[in-house]
Formats: C-alpha cells, structure tokens, sequence
C-alpha cells in the first residue's frame, strides 16, 4: 500500500496521494509463464486486501464476498509493443520480444473505479474474443 503518483490517481479516479493497494502477479499455465499482471486498487475499497491468499483466490471473488462490491463492466484497451528485459526474464521468453499489452479499467455498479490492470503477454499466448450484448 502506497501513496497513488499522478498515473495511479487518474486510473483509478482518486486524489493524487490517495492510498493504492498495488498487485504485481505472474500468471501460469501449464506451469509455464504466460503474463505479468500489475494491479491497482484504490485502498479505501478493499482495506487488509493483501491479509487473504491472493495466490489461490479470485481477486474479483474477495472483492465480491469479502468486500460486498458489486463488478458492473470494464473498459479494455489493448496495444503492441516489446518487452524490457525484466520481462523477457519473468516470462521466460528471448529478447526482443513483442508482447500484447492490455490496460483494463473495472468498475463498480456505482460508476466508480475499483481496479485498473496491465497484464503483458508474449504474442504467441494471446488469443482475443470479443462478445457483444
């Protein structure tokens, strides 16, 4: 938990210096690395967030029934570009590499803000499906 810098603060719709609760996770599939996923959350939403297994439990399913919020919609955006060397280390993938980056906002059924994530995928791990109401 920390201060939100102008970046956070305008994300999640909260005064600059507001407190965040930052995620950083890398997610898994066949026991091999397939994203890294940065999360903020703004902490007057989800106080003691980080005291539950976030290893083995849904964020949305503790925000629901720990915290009572009700997840109306998101918001997506997802462009190209290619991976520091960090990255290609967490992902285990060979540099240079071009990864999918996608900046989801999620919202409250009250319109605010409850979460803003930028998950990074190799391209070759990235499949899209749209759905449309």
């Amino acid at each position: 938990v920390y201060n939100a810098n102008d970046e956070q603060a305008n994300r999640l719709h909260v005064p600059r210096g507001a407190e965040v609760v930052s995620l950083f996770r890398i997610r898994f599939a066949d026991n091999l690395p397939i994203s890294t996923q940065l999360t903020w959350l703004p902490h007057h939403q989800c106080q003691n967030l980080l005291m539950h297994d976030l290893a083995n439990q849904s964020l949305y399913d503790i925000l629901s029934q720990e915290y009572g919020h009700h997840l109306s919609h998101a918001s997506t955006e997802i462009r190209a570009t290619l991976a520091d060397q960090r990255t290609c280390e967490l992902l285990e993938i060979s540099d240079p590499a071009a990864l999918l980056v996608s900046e989801q906002t999620t919202y409250l059924d009250s319109g605010e803000v409850i979460e803003f994530t930028q998950s990074q995928f190799p391209f070759q791990s990235f499949t899209l499906e749209h759905q449309e109401k």
